[in-house]
C-alpha cells in the first residue's frame, strides 16, 4: 500500500509516493501554498485511479459456469442466471472474482470484465471473446482441453501470469497482452501467435508446442515470447 505525502527534501507543493509503513521526513517550516497543495492531492488521487484495478480487496469470490440450464452448456458471460452465484462476476470496489469454466460448454464473452483469477479445464470448455468485449485478468490458464478464441476486434488483458496446459488451444484474431509470463505446455496449439505480446524484460519460456500464424499454416517447434 502506498501513501501520498510532501517531500520536505523537495520543493514546496512536491509530491512523492512512499510505502505506506515507511517513516517520512517532516515537512520544512516552508508552508506549501493552497494551490500546490491541491495539485499535489489532485495527482495523487488520479494515480490511485490508475493503480485500482490492480489491488485486491480480500478474498476473491469462486465463481464457475453453469450454464442455461445449470449443468453447463452454451450462453453469454453478461447474462447472471449463467453463474453459480446468480451474480455476473464483474470486479468492483470490495468484491472480487475467480471464475472458472468446466466441461462441454461454450461460453459468449459479450461485456468489458475483470477478475482475479480466471481458468478453463477438464472438458473441451470454449471461451469465445467477441469483438467489442474485453477480459482481464490477474492471471489466466487454459487447461486441458479448453480453447480461448479472442476474435478481431476483442482482447484480452493479463496482469501477472498465463499458462496454456497440455491439449489447449488458443486462437488470438485479436490481441492478447500478458504482463507477467506466459507459459505453454507441449501439446498446447497456439494460433495467431503474432498477436500475442508479452511485457516481461527477459523472454518467456515456450516448450514445444504447435504454433500457427494466419497464411503461412502451422509448424512444431519451439518458440521463445520475449518482451518488445
Amino acid at each position: 500500500m502506498f501513501i501520498c505525502t510532501a517531500r520536505s527534501e523537495a520543493q514546496d507543493g512536491d509530491c512523492a509516493l512512499i510505502p505506506s509503513g515507511a517513516k517520512s521526513k517532516q515537512l520544512g517550516s516552508s508552508p506549501m501554498k493552497e494551490t500546490q497543495r491541491k495539485q499535489c492531492w489532485l495527482g495523487c488521487i488520479l494515480l490511485s485511479l490508475v493503480l485500482l484495478p490492480r489491488l485486491s480487496f480480500g478474498d476473491a469470490v469462486s465463481v464457475h459456469w453453469i450454464g442455461p440450464e445449470g449443468q453447463g452448456g452454451n450462453g453469454k458471460w453478461s447474462i447472471a442466471s449463467n453463474w453459480s452465484t446468480g451474480v455476473v462476476p464483474n470486479n468492483g470496489i470490495g468484491t472480487q472474482y475467480d471464475v472458472s469454466i468446466t466441461g462441454d460448454s461454450l461460453v459468449l464473452e459479450d461485456i468489458l470484465t475483470q477478475v482475479e483469477n480466471f481458468a478453463m479445464d477438464n472438458g473441451p470448455a470454449l471461451l469465445d471473446v467477441a469483438p467489442g468485449a474485453m477480459l482481464t485478468a490477474r492471471s489466466l490458464k487454459i487447461l486441458d482441453s479448453a480453447t480461448l478464441l479472442v476474435e478481431t476486434g476483442s482482447g484480452v488483458n493479463v496482469l501477472d501470469d498465463s499458462f496454456f496446459g497440455p491439449h489447449s488451444t488458443v486462437e488470438v484474431r485479436g490481441i492478447l497482452n500478458v504482463e507477467g509470463n506466459l507459459l505453454v505446455s507441449p501439446g498446447a496449439t497456439v494460433i495467431g501467435s503474432e498477436n500475442i505480446h508479452v511485457s516481461v524484460p527477459e523472454p518467456s519460456l515456450v516448450f514445444t508446442v504447435t504454433l500457427c500464424v494466419v497464411g503461412l499454416g502451422c509448424a512444431l517447434g519451439r518458440r521463445s515470447l520475449s518482451g518488445s
